[in-house]
């Protein structure tokens, strides 16, 4: 069974979406789709890149899709805040940026439309990252 509308989203996965001049001065935003079976995540922004204390959003690839976000994995609580938004349509991760020039790979938890939990590795061997410059 397919966990997304079955509508095709353009597909642009860049390492560093902070290094687009597009999310200069803004929230940098990545998009995520999953797919299953087999799991598959896609995450638009490999790398996200934080000059200062900020927000980064995690949204789904449609608004058909009929899976929500349940958790963020591997982000320390000390560095920072997430929060479920939207019934589980976004995600809004508050890096406090205590910790300039580190790297903070994280993963996502969904719940698929039958009530069952898929944790990303990503379309990538090495998870996708905040890091702080």
């Amino acid at each position: 069974m397919e966990s997304t509308s079955g509508k095709t989203a353009k597909k642009q996965t860049v390492d560093d979406c902070s290094d687009d001049p597009a999310h200069r001065g803004k929230s940098p935003i990545v998009v995520v789709s999953f797919t299953t079976p087999p799991d598959h995540f896609e995450f638009s922004c490999h790398e996200v890149t934080m000059r200062a204390k900020g927000k980064v959003q995690l949204h789904r690839a449609s608004k058909e899709d009929n899976w929500i976000f349940v958790r963020v994995n591997g982000l320390p609580e000390s560095e920072f805040e997430v929060t479920i938004g939207g019934d589980g349509k976004t995600v809004t991760i508050l890096d406090k940026y205590k910790t300039p020039n580190t790297s903070f790979p994280y993963t996502v938890t969904v719940r698929d439309e039958c009530g069952g939990e898929h944790t990303s590795p990503g379309d990538r061997p090495t998870p996708p990252m905040i890091r702080n410059r």
